[in-house]
């Protein structure tokens, strides 16, 4: 099931993303990485 159908968009192998306005959305696996400067965000489709 897809929640949401933007095209290609920044996440996280763990499910974070970054909506198109720039608000990150974390998981909360993503949390200590963001606080840490350390997420990889990539570019492409979410599943």
């Amino acid at each position: 099931m897809r929640l949401f159908c933007v095209g290609s968009i920044y996440h996280t192998a763990n499910g974070s993303y970054i909506l198109p306005n720039g608000v990150i959305v974390l998981v909360d696996e993503d949390i200590e990485a963001y606080l840490n400067g350390e997420p990889v965000f990539t570019l492409g489709e979410v599943a």
